[in-house]
């Protein structure tokens, strides 16, 4: 009698993972991501480089901010040395 009841616990553990591994793999055939190659995360971007755009062109003349210094957006941290511009 206690050898059948370990049959069952058995059969129920089998039947139990093999539900689970089913319903993992449909999930991954069911929901595919959106694009080829690429996997959808969420964290945080660091950054050690960053590229300034200016209207017009120019050389910087003095460059009134330090590397790695955080700072808000306000005129006057880098001055232009413009040729042929008339303003």
């Amino acid at each position: 009698m206690l050898n059948n009841s370990v049959k069952h616990k058995k059969y129920f553990l089998i039947g139990f993972l093999f539900l689970i591994i089913i319903g993992i793999f449909s999930y991954f055939f069911l929901f595919p991501s959106k694009e080829k190659g690429v996997i959808y995360v969420s964290g945080r971007i660091e950054g050690d480089e960053v590229d300034v755009g200016t209207k017009v062109a120019g050389r910087v003349k003095e460059l009134r901010v330090k590397e790695g210094r955080v700072f808000k957006e306000k005129p006057g941290y880098c001055h232009l040395r413009c040729q042929g511009f008339k303003g």
